[in-house]
């Protein structure tokens, strides 16, 4: 009888002990908080909103051509911070284990 009363005590333990690991992603203004959020607020935002520019996971490769689209329609984003936007993108919004392929 003990045993099923721990059961859920094990649960509600195991869960607070997830917590913390998800409250470390914090979203600022629509962005997952990390050091390139600023290069992809300044580039993507401008004319779209977060939301948008996040509505749908995409590889690597995907991302890129989302980028390259972007550029394309003026865009201002340099070759060292087109890498940086690639990389913030997929491996925030990418499929689990995306990679990220070089320009």
């Amino acid at each position: 009888m003990l045993s099923i009363r721990l059961a859920p005590a094990a649960a509600i333990a195991a869960m607070m002990a997830a917590a913390p690991a998800q409250a470390q992603t914090q979203v600022v203004n629509g962005l997952i908080q990390a050091p390139e959020r600023p290069l992809v607020q300044r580039a993507c935002t401008t004319c779209h909103a977060a939301s948008q520019v996040v509505a749908r996971r995409r590889t690597g490769h995907e991302w890129q051509e989302v980028v390259d689209k972007m550029i394309e329609h003026g865009a201002k984003v340099s070759d060292a911070e087109y890498e940086k936007i690639v990389a913030y993108l997929t491996k925030n919004y990418g499929p689990a284990g995306g990679s990220v392929a070089k320009r």
